[in-house]
């Protein structure tokens, strides 16, 4: 994820939420160009807990709404082994709201981490109802080589050009 952060840009703005057995927010639309402070907070999260993924997709749909961007690039880039076990949840559900919140603007894209069969079926369900991409990751060099440039890809907006 700190990888990530390389390929901002001066117009993005950054949210984090971590899930475990709540849903926490790290940090609320920060500029890109803080890079210093957002990977400052991606080294203070720690694992552990449930992974209660609804909420914390519902809390960073809620920040994408907040900090909508009309013709921009409204994203929500979730990073998960996509195994959900909140009590709450229902991928019926959670399909249904991706599929909402995509119809408003807001796509999705997964960043899926491990080999668990399920997870990666949940996790490209959940960027397809989005109409976002699905991202396996297994290593740190297929990480520099998928992630950036996909996630680069997808920032893309008409008009919009990247520098590499």
């Amino acid at each position: 994820m700190k990888q990530l952060t390389g390929v901002l840009r001066e117009i993005d703005n950054v949210s984090i939420i971590t899930y475990s057995t709540r849903q926490k927010v790290i940090l609320t639309s920060v500029p890109a160009n803080r890079k210093d402070i957002i990977i400052s907070a991606i080294d203070s999260i720690k694992t552990g807990g449930f992974t209660y993924g609804v909420e914390g997709i519902g809390k960073a749909y809620e920040i994408a709404t907040a900090e909508f961007i009309p013709s921009g690039n409204n994203q929500v880039i979730l990073a998960t082994d996509g195994m959900f076990n909140s009590p709450d949840y229902s991928l019926p559900d959670l399909l249904s709201e991706i599929r909402k919140r995509k119809s408003e603007g807001i796509i999705i894209s997964v960043i899926g981490f491990g080999i668990d069969t399920e997870g990666i079926k949940t996790g490209k369900k959940i960027a397809k109802s989005g109409g976002g991409s699905f991202l396996q990751i297994l290593n740190e060099v297929n990480a520099k080589s998928t992630l950036i440039d996909e996630i680069m890809q997808k920032s893309l907006k008409p008009g919009l050009k990247i520098k590499k």
